[in-house]
């Protein structure tokens, strides 16, 4: 999965923000499903590097890992990442938390409309 990564991100050339945050939400979510969650990190930190815009879905792997595992330190420290990733408790709220908050309200609309 790592070499297809590395040579779609060199690839890619059309809408490259949108393609290349794409393709880290996979990566990260490949590392979450493989219980790696050093690596998913790391794979976060290289979108912060590279200027790339996280949303609630790069970080929802690691929600759901921490959650299935039960792991409350684990997510007290994901929790903490995510914050200093973002920019602090305001902006995450706004990019993370807002955005996962209405994602049921969104579905709802759009299947009764």
């Amino acid at each position: 999965a790592e070499v297809v990564f590395t040579e779609l991100l060199d690839c890619s050339v059309g809408h490259s923000g949108i393609v290349h945050r794409e393709l880290f939400n996979q990566m990260v979510r490949c590392y979450a499903l493989a219980d790696d969650v050093d690596r998913a990190t790391m794979a976060i930190e290289e979108m912060q590097r590279r200027g790339i815009r996280r949303n609630f879905v790069t970080y929802a792997p690691l929600y759901r890992l921490l959650r299935q595992k039960e792991d409350v330190e684990g997510m007290i420290k994901l929790q903490a990442f995510v914050r200093k990733a973002e920019g602090g408790a305001v902006i995450k709220f706004i990019y993370v938390d807002m955005p996962r908050m209405m994602h049921p309200a969104w579905v709802a609309i759009r299947f009764n409309w």
